[in-house]
């Protein structure tokens, strides 16, 4: 009998111990959404960190103008700096998230620079609501509005980075956003883009100050980007190394990225 009951007790525990391993496992995908400006962690606001000096990063959301709760991470590289900083904001392709760019963050913090990288509609934690890529410059207008409440950064000095649909994104905010530095459209689409990311909705639209980088198999389209850029403006090719983000595994292209960058935002200090 006291075997029996042994048993049954270790059998319940097991299973207690089931549910709060799948609850701790799963406990990030099921979380509640967050509020527009309120952060995940302990840190209240990105605005407010303190703490000793260094860099830092913090889960906020913010809103698109049509009102879509975008999730992000915005990054310094010191903590309570008295200058003010050059920000990029870092865009993702279709069908992932703004980890593609977990690997850049860093060195761009080295450098630097301040860092907001965003879910777009749709993708990552940015899942509420219908999702639809043509309003994705609403998502990076968005973008801007938060930036501008940072007291961390220069909100009139910014950089884009985006990787095939997110170039475009790139792309047009830098003939479209007076705030927009520089840009790098890594693999732009220029055939099968919506017209809202071709820039070919907007009344005045100039491109400048862009960098197009593609593999040779994508290097027709980015040729048809590029033609439209007034310059300054730099356009090279690195045969083999994929689409969009992939590009970003080489270090000559990272190189280049920051080399091309650093010429058009002023890191002071």
């Amino acid at each position: 009998m006291k075997d029996t009951i042994g048993m049954i007790v270790a059998a319940l525990l097991l299973v207690a111990l089931g549910f709060g391993a799948y609850w701790w496992w799963n406990g990030d995908s099921n979380s509640a959404a967050l509020n527009p400006g309120e952060s995940s962690i302990a840190t209240p606001a990105p605005d407010v960190v303190d703490g000793p000096h260094g860099p830092a990063s913090t889960e906020v959301t913010f809103t698109a103008t049509d009102g879509y709760t975008l999730s992000s991470t915005y990054s310094v590289p010191e903590v309570g700096s008295p200058i003010r900083m050059p920000v990029l904001v870092l865009v993702h392709q279709l069908g992932t998230s703004r980890h593609d760019f977990d690997l850049l963050v860093p060195r761009l913090l080295e450098e630097g620079y301040a860092v907001l990288a965003y879910d777009s509609r749709g993708a990552g934690k940015s899942v509420g609501g219908v999702a639809d890529k043509k309003d994705s410059m609403k998502d990076f207008a968005g973008a801007l509005s938060f930036l501008s409440t940072q007291k961390e950064v220069d909100a009139s000095q910014v950089g884009v980075i985006g990787a095939s649909i997110g170039g475009n994104v790139a792309y047009v905010a830098s003939g479209s956003s007076a705030s927009v530095k520089v840009a790098v459209a890594l693999s732009p689409v220029s055939t099968g883009a919506p017209k809202e990311l071709l820039g070919t909705t907007i009344t005045v639209f100039k491109p400048h100050t862009v960098f197009v980088a593609t593999d040779d198999k994508d290097k027709a389209e980015g040729d048809l980007i590029f033609k439209k850029v007034q310059d300054p403006k730099q356009r090279k090719v690195y045969p083999g190394l994929g689409h969009g983000v992939a590009l970003l595994s080489s270090d000559a292209v990272v190189q280049d990225v920051l080399s091309f960058v650093a010429q058009f935002l002023d890191i002071k200090g």
